[in-house]
């Protein structure tokens, strides 16, 4: 049974047969899904800092603000003293 390999750029699997595999002079291999994956790898862009990569999702998500913030406080208005 082939294994399901993962694109090397942007994270998302790939089904045995599909996808581009690009060796390089030294030997290395790195598997792209798509031809985007592989463009945007050749013009050396760092796949974490591009939202619609796996990574770049992950990264967004661990500097995202927390949900709950310590310093925020509920403020009640008393709506008579507004209409007078």
């Amino acid at each position: 049974m082939p294994d399901f390999r993962s694109c090397d750029f942007c994270g998302s699997p790939m089904e045995p047969g599909t996808g581009l595999l690009f060796v390089r002079t030294d030997g290395r291999t790195a598997y792209f899904c798509s031809s985007k994956c592989d463009k945007n790898s050749k013009l050396g862009r760092k796949s974490r800092r591009l939202p619609w990569t796996a990574r770049g999702r992950h990264v967004k998500a661990s500097k995202a603000p927390q949900t709950s913030n310590p310093t925020a406080q509920t403020v009640e208005i008393d709506l008579e003293l507004i209409e007078e």
